[in-house]
């Protein structure tokens, strides 16, 4: 989930707080597994980082797999 730059903290820690308690119901978690996912809640401080870190790691997987840009 994503929210607009400066959300009030008790606005955004509420919003982290219920996804995080959706995500690992196990029903929720039931859905995700049976359609191939593995559900899980990470609250990421530097989410400018996250993403610039996990898009290396997806290029990485890519060139190895050679996946080629189109």
């Amino acid at each position: 989930m994503v929210a607009p730059k400066g959300l009030p903290p008790p606005v955004r820690d509420k919003l982290a707080a219920t996804l995080e308690e959706i995500i690992n119901s196990p029903s929720v978690v039931e859905r995700f597994v049976k359609v191939g996912f593995e559900p899980g809640f990470a609250r990421v401080d530097d989410w400018a980082g996250a993403v610039t870190k996990e898009t290396a790691e997806m290029k990485d997987i890519a060139q190895k797999a050679g996946i080629k840009d189109e």
